[in-house]
């Protein structure tokens, strides 16, 4: 019988803090930020998990653009990692930064179209989030829509506009 290779997935949530409140979130702001100190200790120990296996490690929240030492921790990282964000704070700059610092890839969450969307997770937030997308891809960066599945939403999938030229580098992820 043929071994089945390990390969792990490492969510790491480095801040609770977001500037989304989705109602479907579980995430409650209720601790600080993680200083440098407790980032390069845990980074540390997910090296050591993963040194000799394959696997990536996802960056989360909250949302972790708004911690304070994001970029940093991102060039630190020794293993492929993604960015799991909900869009909103990617501007072209962001985007940049975000490219230079080579993650696997980046996934942003869309609950639907953009009433639906912002029914869930808040007013402004639909082309706050198609354009960071759209900073992203403009500059070839991987990007996976994440979509929360639930009875506000679900009937929505099939009706998503077509982002002209967009949707080349989207692959689409449902969790819920």
């Amino acid at each position: 019988m043929e071994a089945i290779e390990e390969h792990f997935t490492i969510q790491w949530h480095i801040t609770e803090r977001c500037n989304c409140r989705c109602l479907h979130c579980y995430q409650e702001e209720c601790r600080d930020e993680s200083d440098q100190g407790e980032i390069e200790t845990t980074r540390r120990a997910i090296s050591h998990f993963l040194h000799g296996r394959k696997g990536v490690i996802t960056i989360t929240g909250g949302e972790p653009l708004l911690h304070p030492h994001f970029f940093s921790l991102l060039n630190s990282l020794e293993h492929p990692f993604g960015v799991l964000t909900n869009g909103t704070l990617i501007d072209s700059t962001t985007a940049q930064r975000l490219v230079e610092s080579r993650p696997a890839f980046v996934q942003v969450s869309i609950e639907g179209r953009e009433k639906t969307h912002e029914a869930i997770r808040g007013k402004g937030s639909y082309r706050a989030a198609v354009e960071g997308i759209k900073n992203l891809t403009r500059l070839n960066q991987r990007v996976i829509i994440s979509f929360t599945a639930h009875s506000r939403n679900l009937g929505t999938y099939p009706q998503w506009p077509d982002w002209a030229g967009v949707w080349r580098w989207i692959r689409f992820g449902w969790t819920g």
